[in-house]
């Protein structure tokens, strides 16, 4: 078995859609923590958009971001005394420098100008990852995964020793 460090968000049903015999350590997100991991996620999903070298790539990726977007716009902001801080640092986050929504159209109109790619065609791909795999908002964490060498996953994580590193 061989161990690689993800320490990542990742979608809800991910670990339904993993091989048995992978091993995961993971975790739970809520609060502050999820919103920055959805800080993290959305950098990582910009990443991968630029990265993206066809079509389909390209689809794909600016569903993933567009995910990550919608997710920052939905954050459930507590309403208790205890939830303050988080309140006004969620607050903050939504009405500063970021504005998610305004990354949201802002996504939207780059591809639209710079890409044949439709609106609809993004939101065809949302809703069939999302469908397939989850959403962002249970703030499923995955620290590792342990997998065998034959394990589809492994060429992915070895390939990518910035994303996925090798734990001895």
């Amino acid at each position: 078995m061989f161990k690689f460090a993800l320490n990542k968000l990742v979608r809800d049903r991910i670990l339904e859609l993993v091989d048995k015999s992978v091993k995961c350590e993971a975790s739970y997100l809520s609060g502050i923590d999820r919103l920055n991991a959805l800080k993290v996620k959305l950098y990582e999903e910009l990443d991968e958009l630029q990265s993206a070298d066809d079509y389909e790539s390209l689809v794909i990726e600016a569903a993933d971001m567009l995910e990550v977007i919608l997710n920052l716009t939905t954050y459930p902001v507590p309403t208790d005394n205890e939830g303050e801080t988080l309140r006004s640092t969620v607050d903050n986050f939504l009405h500063s420098d970021f504005d998610p929504i305004c990354a949201g159209k802002l996504l939207y109109a780059i591809l639209e100008t710079v890409s044949p790619i439709s609106l609809e065609e993004i939101e065809v791909a949302r809703v069939n990852k999302c469908n397939k795999a989850g959403s962002f908002t249970k703030g499923l964490f995955i620290h590792y995964m342990e997998i065998e060498r034959d394990d589809p996953l492994y060429n992915r994580f070895i390939s990518n020793p910035s994303k996925y590193k090798l734990v001895l």
